[in-house]
């Protein structure tokens, strides 16, 4: 956790990992949130969840708008 952590250019005085470093991991590498959670825990850290889970929501709306567009429904 803590190589990632430096290699995203978090700061040392940051206690929070933010939603876009979570939507990274769970996307680029399949990690789950809840999984980075427990890991940050363990380094004394927060996770911003709520943020995370807004994304993936945003994700899914632009998703779906793009899949009537490709179907001719808009």
């Amino acid at each position: 956790m803590s190589k990632f952590v430096k290699q995203n250019k978090m700061k040392d005085y940051e206690t929070v990992v933010p939603a876009k470093i979570l939507h990274y991991m769970f996307t680029t590498h399949g990690f789950p949130p809840e999984m980075v959670k427990e890991m940050a825990e363990e380094k004394g850290l927060t996770v911003d969840l709520d943020g995370f889970y807004k994304m993936m929501e945003l994700e899914k709306e632009k998703s779906r708008s793009n899949s009537k567009l490709i179907q001719g429904k808009i």
